[in-house]
């Protein structure tokens, strides 16, 4: 009598809920995976943006300072042609 009210115990904490209840939950569980698996690819995907873009901005920088580079050329460029400019019209 005592050996099958234990194991009628044992049955109760290996399955407190009843088997309509388990297959919900396991639904609900199987869906929470899915969007944890979700959620990780998502921010792996934000990650990896983040990467590319800094990557582009480190280009848009790099062109940046050769587009001043030509810029400053073109400018003495300019001051040099305005000196023969001068020089030729004084002699003239």
């Amino acid at each position: 009598m005592v050996l099958n009210e234990s194991i009628g115990n044992l049955t109760m904490l290996k399955y407190p809920l009843p088997a309509e209840m388990l297959t919900k939950i396991s639904g609900v569980v199987l869906f929470l995976k899915a969007l944890s698996v979700v959620a990780i690819l998502y921010v792996i995907f934000i990650i990896i943006k983040g990467i590319i873009a800094w990557r582009e901005l480190k280009k848009i920088d790099r062109i940046e300072k050769r587009t001043d580079e030509i810029v400053n050329k073109i400018k003495k460029l300019d001051k040099k042609l305005d000196k023969l400019i001068l020089k030729r019209r004084l002699k003239h």
